[in-house]
């Protein structure tokens, strides 16, 4: 339906940012009939995934990844490269219609009596909403280390590292262990560098897939239990597929990943490879950087080390497209993928999980039953672990239903208060 501002004339929405977030909110907008308009800065969409360094992939499988209502291609891989992603963005904003007006940055917006008053590069224009899509770490951080001015080689954010091909032979450090940290040293290693990766916070760190499903869809089925409990049932399916990280020289976090999601709105550390790196010798590890001299670091308890380059990664402003991103991440599993396969598939994965991890603490089984598939058979044998197997996979089914139908009942009134307004 067509909603109409109070003053007679069609509704309209202001979307600032033409990525991920605001192309989803122009299609379901679209799909409703509701007009509206979608400002972006850049020249393209998904503008800044174009900047992205080449080697990146997603870290979320394409089943949960897409946006609504257009599925990735099926001979995408289960997790899409960069190219891929934003050949996916070009080609959901063609099937939609989108047309985002690009070249316009938008520098102000204010109240008034009819909604918003939108202030672009261009122009100016009216409207009833406006929803900000502008992405959750969009803007570079760069903090400054004492000496750092005097460094001789290139240094240089990781919003601006594209490939290793210029670092062969080099050795490189890398400030700081997240996402794009931690596979911007293998994509070094790969060019022939010697990266090595300074860390000054304990993390947590979770492998890309477990048991030969995304981490997500395992971690699923602890979305019906507190953080914390959650945290406590994954640990030891956890420590069997990362290891001891503390024998890297690394610190654990006092808390687990999804506390840490809660508590400072941060995506833990998710292992394509950088782990495995460390223990075979091709990437090292050192302390937080205290200061820099002309040609080498100091790191914290006064280890000194030379290096030919630096590279900051993990440092970008938080700003407030994280609520776009939830909403479109939320949507995009209830419009594109059927909910009862996901709940049950989710579920079951978490059970195995919880319950292997349970089996090792005690003694029921080791790791090479995992690589066997004897698994299945040990469950089977012990009524204990199979029921405990079942009961873990019913309350997750239970648990993510009602969770399902609480958001459902949400976003239900929510709309029927909007077109009541």
């Amino acid at each position: 339906m067509l909603l109409e501002a109070s003053y007679g004339m069609p509704e309209q929405v202001a979307i600032v940012g033409a990525g991920p977030a605001g192309l989803a909110v122009a299609a379901c907008l679209k799909r409703r009939g509701v007009p509206a308009i979608v400002l972006e800065s850049g020249g393209q969409v998904g503008a800044v995934w174009h900047q992205h360094y080449d080697r990146l992939h997603l870290h979320t499988a394409k089943g949960g990844s897409s946006l609504p209502g257009l599925d990735f291609p099926s001979d995408y891989p289960r997790f899409p490269s960069r190219e891929q992603f934003i050949a996916y963005l070009e080609g959901y904003a063609r099937h939609f219609g989108i047309q985002p007006a690009f070249g316009e940055q938008v520098t102000r917006i204010a109240p008034n009596a009819a909604g918003w008053h939108v202030t672009t590069s261009r122009r100016e224009l009216p409207a009833r909403h406006v929803v900000i899509a502008t992405g959750y770490t969009r803007l570079p951080l760069e903090p400054r280390w004492p000496g750092l001015e005097r460094f001789r080689g290139p240094v240089l954010h990781s919003s601006r590292y594209r490939n290793g091909a210029s670092y062969q032979g080099k050795r490189v450090l890398i400030v700081g262990l997240g996402n794009s940290g931690g596979e911007i040293a293998i994509d070094l290693h790969e060019h022939g560098a010697q990266p090595t990766i300074a860390v000054r916070s304990p993390v947590n760190v979770i492998p890309r897939e477990l048991l030969g499903l995304p981490i997500l869809a395992v971690a699923a089925l602890f979305r019906a239990f507190p953080p914390r409990v959650a945290d406590v049932l994954a640990a030891p399916a956890l420590a069997l597929a990362i290891g001891d990280i503390t024998r890297l020289g690394l610190r654990r976090r006092p808390y687990g990943p999804l506390e840490q999601v809660k508590r400072d709105g941060r995506v833990p550390l998710i292992d394509v490879g950088t782990l495995a790196l460390v223990r075979e010798g091709k990437a090292k590890i050192a302390p937080g950087v205290e200061r820099f001299t002309e040609t080498s670091a100091v790191f914290e308890g006064g280890a000194t080390e030379p290096f030919d380059a630096v590279v900051l990664a993990g440092m970008l402003a938080v700003l407030v497209g994280l609520v776009v991103g939830a909403i479109v991440g939320i949507a995009s599993i209830f419009l594109n993928m059927p909910m009862i396969m996901l709940v049950v598939l989710s579920s079951i994965a978490g059970a195995v999980a919880v319950t292997g991890g349970l089996m090792l603490v005690f003694g029921s089984l080791n790791t090479a039953d995992f690589t066997r598939g004897d698994f299945v058979d040990k469950v089977n044998n012990n009524w204990f672990w199979y029921l405990l197997l079942l009961v873990l996979i019913v309350i997750g089914i239970f648990g993510q239903m009602r969770q399902r139908i609480v958001m459902n009942r949400s976003i239900r009134d929510y709309w029927y208060a909007e077109a009541a307004s």
